[in-house]
């Protein structure tokens, strides 16, 4: 793409697997798959953090099952001793940790637990009882992994506990129809444009978001849960294609629909059901859809940018060096300093990366 200061619209093809029709009409009745139907929520109780760090998909109920009450796991380990003096909530997570995020070999591994950390930590505010519990762990099977430390309370609590509460809620819908194994695997997220799963691709749009906040000025307390449940809608429902890849037309309005009763921001709500739009916008389109406020631009351009950074494949890097001249414009209508966004953007692009290889290292060999 090429510079257009001159505001003449910007003409940029969409990426087939989250294509969205111009109309907002034609939108809603895309070919994509019905939006899931859940009982409505009240907002003034924020759903309660879940009893265990992670879901375990039911395909997986029986090992998780063996592990909890102490029978062999499968290939034994030095680690087994261990895992059976475990309290029950740790076994479990152990077993979650080997056979949602790792190799299912019934082995506890420094690469599993470093990719489940990674994941974590990215997206620290929401998920601190989960560093813990993977620190405990760590410790007791004797793996030298790096553990974050805990941070202070935000300022926006109440808005990050609905945004954790709806993001589990979201996991559970998937869990029910068993999907939930899909939100770990890479190759059901659009690789072309993907290189971490749709869970680790949230996490790192949440670091991302915060890293661009602070860099180039823009108060945001609420970016962190806008970019948790960006991708909601994948979460919730996925087209499966003909060729065995997975698309998702639509899912900004899917989550944003999801999440009209269970988060109290319309802030928020606005950014998640537009994430997709800008890309084809003009500057002056842009700040139109924004209402004119130059600050809401720039947090929809600071979504922008997070969700792309946080792909990491050869393509998504193509795409976003052609469209270098078009962020920069954009930058320039929100009143924001465009060459640091993007350079913040660069250092973010390198932690995905160590996230993807730590992906690779889990895989089985």
């Amino acid at each position: 793409m090429t510079a257009d200061r001159s505001h003449a619209k910007v003409v940029k093809p969409m990426r087939s697997s989250e294509k969205k029709p111009a109309a907002r009409e034609r939108l809603r009745t895309a070919a994509a798959p019905a939006p899931v139907q859940t009982p409505a929520a009240p907002r003034a109780a924020p759903a309660a953090p879940p009893a265990a760090p992670f879901q375990t998909t039911r395909s997986r109920a029986d090992q998780a099952r063996a592990l909890v009450e102490a029978r062999p796991v499968a290939g034994h380990t030095p680690h087994d001793a261990a895992l059976q003096a475990m309290p029950a909530e740790l076994r479990r997570l152990a077993h979650e940790v080997d056979s949602l995020w790792g190799n299912s070999d019934g082995k506890v591994q420094s690469a599993e637990l470093e990719r489940v950390l990674g994941y974590v930590s990215a997206a620290l505010p929401f998920f601190g009882a989960e560093a813990k519990a993977l620190g405990e762990l760590a410790k007791l099977l004797k793996l030298e992994v790096a553990v974050p430390e805990p941070l202070p309370r935000s300022a926006t609590a109440a808005v990050d506990a609905q945004a954790r509460g709806a993001f589990d809620a979201a996991i559970q819908v998937a869990e029910r129809q068993g999907d939930g194994g899909l939100l770990r695997d890479v190759l059901a997220h659009s690789p072309k444009w993907h290189s971490l799963s749709i869970l680790e691709h949230s996490a790192f749009a949440v670091e991302a978001a915060r890293r661009l906040c602070a860099d180039t000025g823009v108060s945001w307390p609420e970016a962190g849960a806008t970019l948790l449940l960006h991708d909601a809608g994948k979460i919730l429902t996925r087209h499966h294609n003909p060729d065995g890849s997975f698309s998702f037309v639509g899912h900004d309005h899917v989550a944003a629909d999801f999440l009209t009763t269970r988060v109290d921001s319309e802030e928020l709500l606005f950014q998640i059901r537009h994430h997709m739009e800008i890309h084809a916008l003009t500057p002056d389109q842009a700040l139109e859809l924004a209402g004119g406020d130059r600050q809401r631009l720039a947090r929809m351009l600071i979504v922008l940018v997070s969700d792309h950074v946080a792909e990491g494949t050869p393509d998504e890097r193509a795409s976003f060096a052609a469209d270098r001249p078009h962020l920069l414009a954009l930058a320039e209508a929100a009143g924001i300093d465009g060459e640091r966004l993007l350079a913040t953007a660069e250092q973010v692009r390198a932690e995905v990366a160590v996230q993807a290889a730590r992906i690779q290292a889990a895989r089985p060999r």
